[in-house]
């Protein structure tokens, strides 16, 4: 067998022992008639083998009706009879085999854990969604700097006022979907392990205060009173300002879009046994019971009514449920549907700075 990988005019592919050694998953490599060439060391630890109970030459069919209780090697001989990557029930962790055909007749079996594949998948698919937002992102901000050129009529006037007005709706329908979109990238790097935290001490009253101001528009639009309550003395405390104010921006955003004219929305913070506590509480429309559950989840919505009524993707919450677990925090949601809903961002002890 040669030392190395290379590719060479009798052989597509030639694995050497070391390359074999240096693959993660259990390998085993077969010629055409299914008999063993070799196998590496995870293979052996993955059926509690030694080399000598399955030497070259030895047919994989036959080691597996010798050792019918070895999942991965009746799964092998399902893959090589062409029954396909089989899956395993069981008490076992769920198991498949890869297979791969060489030009030059051998046969690659791989064995994978199902689980194992699955956070491959997802990972694979988090980098996809990264990738597609950005290349969304940088048409539509061009989109949106278009419209506010039109809008303020900076190369002069249009001529009619319903050009503004359409200039306008687009921007706004532009934000919306950029606010998707970067909703959307953020989900993805946190999913993709690429996410990193920029900690400080800060002030949660400030933070609060300030993303408070910033939706005080939409509120006033949608006639509903927002209150902040904030307590004097409060401590400060180690987080990212930026995932902690994105994440309260997210709830206190759908406090205001699912509460009718006229109710009201309280962002409070408070002292709680196990931390610090900052809490949205709106006399909304409230969420039924049966959703509470899966509340969090990406792209869950909590009622078709909702989805027809309001704009959105579900996003939101998730999002805010992933950059506070990133702080070691948790969200607390109760709700009752027809009265409104609270949600709590709960961060550790760990997190509070005491004053010396």
């Amino acid at each position: 067998m040669a030392v190395a990988l290379q590719r060479d005019k009798s052989r597509d592919l030639v694995l050497s022992p070391a390359v074999l050694e240096a693959m993660p998953l259990p390998v085993v490599v077969v010629d055409r008639a299914g008999a063993l060439i070799a196998c590496n060391q995870s293979f052996l630890n993955l059926c509690s083998f030694d080399r000598s109970d399955c030497p070259p030459g030895t047919g994989v069919g036959e080691l597996a009706q010798r050792h019918a209780g070895i999942e991965p090697l009746r799964l092998m001989a399902a893959a090589l009879a062409n029954a396909g990557a089989a899956a395993a029930h069981g008490d076992r962790a769920r198991l498949s085999v890869g297979r791969t055909d060489l030009a030059d007749g051998t046969i690659v079996l791989t064995v994978a854990n199902a689980h194992a594949a699955a956070d491959a998948r997802g990972r694979s698919k988090a980098a996809f969604l990264a990738s597609m937002s950005h290349e969304l992102r940088t048409p539509l901000n061009a989109v949106i700097g278009f419209a506010d050129i039109i809008k303020e009529q900076l190369f002069g006037p249009i001529g009619s006022d319903k050009y503004i007005e359409y200039a306008d709706e687009i921007r706004a329908s532009g934000h919306g979907l950029l606010s998707i979109i970067n909703n959307i990238i953020d989900l993805s790097r946190i999913d993709a392990g690429q996410f990193r935290l920029r900690e400080e001490e800060a002030d949660l009253g400030e933070l609060a205060q300030g993303t408070v101001r910033r939706l005080a528009d939409a509120a006033a639009a949608a006639k509903v009173t927002i209150e902040l309550e904030r307590p004097p003395g409060f401590p400060l405390v180690s987080v990212d300002p930026r995932a902690v104010q994105q994440a309260l921006g997210n709830i206190l955003s759908n406090a205001v879009k699912f509460t009718p004219p006229g109710g009201s929305v309280t962002v409070s913070l408070a002292r709680v046994a196990r931390g610090v506590e900052l809490a949205v509480t709106d006399t909304g429309v409230g969420i039924p019971a049966e959703h509470l559950a899966r509340l969090g989840e990406a792209f869950l919505q909590a009622d078709d009514v909702l989805i027809r009524s309001h704009q959105g993707a579900g996003l939101g919450l998730a999002l805010s449920k992933s950059l506070v677990s990133l702080l070691d925090g948790r969200l607390e949601i109760a709700s009752t549907a027809g009265k409104g809903t609270r949600v709590a961002i709960i961060l550790p002890a760990s997190r509070v700075v005491e004053a010396a």
